[in-house]
């Protein structure tokens, strides 16, 4: 049998190399705007993702910053797609899982009213939360090869709920010890939403197409020169996906 190719990390970790990225952006959306970014975001992939461009000719390339064990070849194939919550099944990567295949994640969810996620998006939530309180799944699930990045629309004169579902979703995904590539994004409607968005997802494709071990950039607020539009500080508990109070445009 063909061994597995291996590569061996500055630290003596062994990486898998893998032989294709998937980049799955997930969307719940309340009035098309995180379906618009969602859109943008995938459109932007076959670009941004030129392996070649940020490894170097022959050369590995690291997503995520320090937080990354993903080792990918130069010019590995990307499949992007962009796919409605409501149409989508977490469930299928654990169930799917490609061993030799990257696994990005991206979610965008906008904030509904509680500080509940999107109708069209409730179901995944609690798939997503499911997952990530299951004992049979563990907290090493996603451990192998994906990272992930997740954004919220919300209206922060709301603060106290401000952009739960994505944060929430960002939980449930590190539960099941997928890396985060870049802090969660808190999209603003009482600000500039489109300048914090094009911001934060510039630090994304910066981290994850990263070779450096520093850590990963935090703050598109300031690259947008944004007041109130920031990046999510840690959450108080209230189970993946959930929560009770104000919520948003998105």
């Amino acid at each position: 049998e063909e061994e597995e190719e291996e590569e061996v990390g500055a630290k003596g970790e062994v990486k898998l190399l893998v032989k294709r990225v998937n980049l799955v952006i997930v969307y719940g959306s309340t009035t098309g705007t995180a379906k618009g970014f969602a859109k943008l975001l995938a459109a932007e992939a076959p670009k941004a993702m030129n392996w070649r461009s940020g490894a170097g000719a022959g050369a590995s390339a690291c997503a995520g910053g320090s937080n990354s064990d993903l080792a990918v070849e130069a010019m590995v194939p990307v499949r992007t797609v962009a796919v409605d919550a409501d149409a989508h099944e977490p469930w299928d990567w654990v169930d799917e899982r490609e061993e030799d295949a990257a696994l990005v994640v991206v979610v965008l969810l906008s904030t509904w009213s509680g500080g509940a996620p999107p109708v069209t998006a409730q179901r995944w939530c609690e798939a997503l939360s499911d997952m990530a309180s299951d004992f049979r799944v563990g907290s090493s699930a996603l451990s192998l090869n994906t990272n992930f990045a997740c954004y919220g629309l919300g209206s922060s004169l709301y603060d106290e709920h401000w952009c739960v579902p994505a944060l929430e979703a960002a939980r449930c995904l590190a539960a099941l010890g997928a890396k985060a590539v870049t802090e969660t994004g808190k999209g603003d409607d009482q600000d500039d939403m489109a300048a914090h968005f094009k911001a934060w997802r510039g630090i994304f494709w910066d981290n994850l197409l990263s070779r450096s071990s520093a850590a990963p950039t935090s703050s598109p607020a300031k690259a947008a020169g944004a007041s109130k539009a920031a990046v999510a500080a840690k959450p108080e508990p209230t189970g993946c996906c959930g929560g009770g109070g104000g919520g948003g445009g998105g």
